[in-house]
């Protein structure tokens, strides 16, 4: 054998145990970490998950509106059958109408059909849920998963909008912290989003109510709850 043979020999042995010797230390660790994957939803649509009369929060669906000064809450719901403390008034957002289309991923819906007409009124008044821009879910792991994955950044539904009474209020989010995000969007998704109504997707934050005139009274706390279909 060739003095150059002997030395790449000696190199390639010293390279294999140099491999062993790192899959020693870190285990099954490595296979992990590239194991990981994150998958975005920017298609398809969430059909709303009404939300329940009872519980402090209610399950499914749901937004309070407890104002800033920590005064209680300032919208009423007298349509629905949930009672609670002065600060914990919940208004039930419902499917709505069969026109409803649901939260659109990928798009933005400029009127109304997220949530149609049946969803609790705010104090007496009728209202819906409109985006300004295209929503985007980003959950780490797999999309066929049956698990819990978590939400992760790249997350965005700050184009959300509330139009009650004939105004527009900004209520929208993002994953990262924000302006007027109080607590930045979070949530998870639960079952395979490859299949349809396999999967359902749980949203929640809490951002200052705002509008263009500087309406900033009150605060939003949402919770959005619904299966996803492609």
């Amino acid at each position: 054998m060739s003095s150059t043979s002997a030395s790449v020999l000696h190199l390639s042995r010293r390279a294999t145990a140099l491999a062993a010797l790192v899959l020693a230390l870190l285990g099954s660790a490595a296979f992990t970490t590239a194991a990981r994957a994150d998958f975005t939803l920017n298609s398809g649509k969430i059909t709303i998950t009404a939300g329940s009369t009872t519980g402090t929060p209610p399950t499914g669906s749901w937004v309070t509106l407890p104002s800033d000064d920590g005064g209680g809450a300032y919208f009423t719901n007298p349509s629905s059958t949930w009672t609670g403390t002065p600060d914990k008034i919940f208004t039930v957002i419902r499917p709505g109408a069969t026109t409803a289309t649901g939260l659109t991923l990928g798009a933005a819906q400029p009127s109304g059909g997220i949530i149609g007409s049946g969803t609790d009124a705010f104090n007496g008044l009728p209202w819906t849920l409109v985006t300004v821009s295209a929503p985007v879910l980003t959950f780490g792991g797999n999309d066929n998963s049956a698990g819990t994955r978590p939400l992760t950044t790249g997350s965005d539904l700050s184009g959300l909008r509330v139009v009650y009474n004939g105004t527009t209020y900004t209520v929208g989010t993002g994953f990262e912290p924000g302006p007027h995000r109080l607590q930045p969007l979070r949530g998870e998704v639960v079952g395979n989003t490859t299949t349809n109504g396999a999967a359902t997707i749980t949203l929640g934050w809490t951002t200052d109510l705002t509008e263009p005139g500087g309406f900033g009274t009150f605060r939003a706390q949402f919770q959005l709850v619904g299966t996803y279909d492609r």
